[in-house]
């Protein structure tokens, strides 16, 4: 039995960079960088569509990390260097 997805499950990557407010290189550099964890795309007729469901856990796990904010500007290494 072949087993089908519907189409209402899946997002095209244009739809999806502007309804995250990115373009569409920015979506394509989340998915290439490892440590972001971003879901792979299903590749059909080589257009991207991402699976709504991999998308909304994708943004739960962003909500919940703890912001990394690193001192910038003039005094940020002797901030570092304070610690």
């Amino acid at each position: 039995m072949l087993h089908t997805q519907s189409t209402g499950d899946l997002v095209p990557a244009t739809l999806l960079a502007r309804e995250l407010a990115i373009t569409r290189r920015t979506l394509a550099r989340w998915r290439e960088d490892p440590r972001l964890n971003f879901p792979q795309p299903i590749i059909i007729n080589e257009r991207w569509f991402f699976r709504r469901a991999d998308i909304a856990a994708w943004q739960t796990l962003q909500a919940n990390k703890a912001p990394t904010v690193r001192p910038r500007g003039r005094w940020a290494g002797e901030q570092e260097a304070l610690r």
